[in-house]
């Protein structure tokens, strides 16, 4: 009998790290093991988890195998020396506070430490690793990213072993981030960066992307070839109505920033809110101090509840005990090809979903768009809807169960299946 491919995956984001950057490959690999393949995951050893959530830890397949390897990270460093290292999970979201210790912060992020904080890792991963592949051997390997040292702890791998298959699997762009600007970077520093980005895109056998606007970026950048898997959700949510109140329950799912916090996202609650003192709006995860003052400065505000960062168990919960759910796009140039995870969480319930977001942001518009309760609101349009009258002309309409099964994980494994046989065959 032939024995399995055997894939070893590079992920910095692992149970009992919790937020939106563990669930594609938490969900994949689990997935790819009942396809019958063999996976290795290769996580650092974390002693410091902000968002915790051990309610992930039973969705590891029994079957994986766990490599970890103790990290050094450069945050309590800088913690020591009064600057600011709260951002490391949450990018640079929160911009209202810019005093010279955010500033130096920033500099010392973006030009000391390229490509990241956890380039400390990566000469001592790709020894661990040598050793251990020459003991048992991979087919291929899969790093995921951001952060992206985990692209160059896979692309050490392949210069050591020049038959292994590698694919770089980019969960977000790399110098084309949100907040890539705010790194204050300098001349030199970019060109590091960018020097370093081309590389992997050039030498990985395969290159994977979730949107089809990032695909055409890094094919431009230089990839080899770029396919599109998109992240989708773990589970549908089915028919479960016996939690159902009054009111109409609206719900914001991840983090509030103030890239995020338009306008227009708030003049929608306040016409959807006063309908009834029984319709409220929960907001589960981290919000900037200017979505906070939104809150309390809002006339609506005793209908506001304010959960802060959930497990994957109570996200599950809101997704079947709430109506209409909320996504915000930032409104930068970079913002074609953002799919935010949670919109295919949101698809899963086949309720309505309201998207506030710039007219460029191409691929997310077009899934809400073609969504049959989707609407998507541009943020610089001066145009106002009326929100209410087309909640109630679609909150009736039916969505069947294979309508929404393509944006499932599921569905993103098969095609990784694929992938992999196609990259093991050549």
């Amino acid at each position: 009998m032939k024995d399995p491919i055997h894939i070893l995956i590079i992920a910095y984001y692992w149970p009992p790290s919790g937020g939106a950057g563990v669930q594609r490959w938490l969900n994949l690999s689990k997935l790819l093991v009942e396809k019958g393949y063999k996976i290795t995951i290769y996580t650092p050893d974390l002693h410091e988890i902000p968002q915790r959530d051990d309610t992930l830890l039973q969705n590891i397949h029994p079957d994986l195998n766990i490599w970890k390897r103790p990290i050094f990270e450069p945050y309590n460093i800088a913690s020591s020396l009064g600057l600011n290292s709260s951002k490391k999970y949450s990018g640079f979201s929160d911009i209202q506070k810019v005093n010279w210790k955010t500033k130096l912060s920033q500099w010392i992020r973006g030009n000391l430490f390229i490509p990241d904080a956890r380039k400390f890792w990566i000469r001592p991963s790709i020894s661990y690793l040598s050793k251990k592949l020459k003991v048992e051997p991979i087919d291929l390997v899969i790093s995921t990213g951001p952060p992206h040292s985990m692209h160059l702890i896979a692309q050490g791998l392949k210069h050591r072993f020049p038959h292994l298959k590698w694919i770089a699997d980019f969960r977000d762009p790399w110098t084309n981030v949100e907040y890539y600007d705010q790194l204050r970077l300098s001349k030199w520093a970019d060109r590091k960066y960018r020097k370093l980005e081309k590389s992997v895109l050039q030498s990985a056998d395969q290159v994977v992307t979730v949107s089809n606007s990032w695909a055409k970026e890094f094919n431009e950048l230089g990839a080899n070839q770029t396919a599109i898997i998109r992240n989708g959700y773990t589970e549908p949510i089915i028919g479960d109505k016996s939690h159902k109140t009054s009111g109409i329950h609206i719900c914001y799912l991840g983090l509030l920033g103030d890239d995020r916090n338009h306008p227009k996202l708030w003049n929608a609650l306040n016409s959807l809110l006063p309908q009834s003192t029984d319709n409220q709006f929960t907001i589960a995860g981290n919000l900037s101090n200017s979505v906070k003052i939104e809150v309390e400065n809002s006339p609506y505000h005793n209908q506001i509840e304010l959960l802060g960062f959930v497990d994957k168990q109570r996200v599950r919960q809101l997704l079947i005990s709430n109506d209409i759910f909320i996504l915000s796009i930032n409104g930068g140039t970079n913002a074609s090809g953002r799919i935010p995870l949670k919109l295919y969480e949101y698809l899963s319930t086949r309720k309505a979903i309201i998207c506030f977001g710039p007219s460029h942001a191409h691929d997310v518009k077009k899934l809400i768009n073609d969504y049959p309760k989707g609407l998507f609101i541009d943020i610089n349009d001066p145009n106002k809807l009326d929100i209410n009258t087309w909640y109630s002309q679609i909150k009736s309409i039916d969505i069947y169960q294979n309508y929404i099964e393509k944006f499932s994980f599921q569905h993103s494994a098969s095609q990784y299946g694929t992938l992999i046989k196609n990259q093991c065959l050549k």
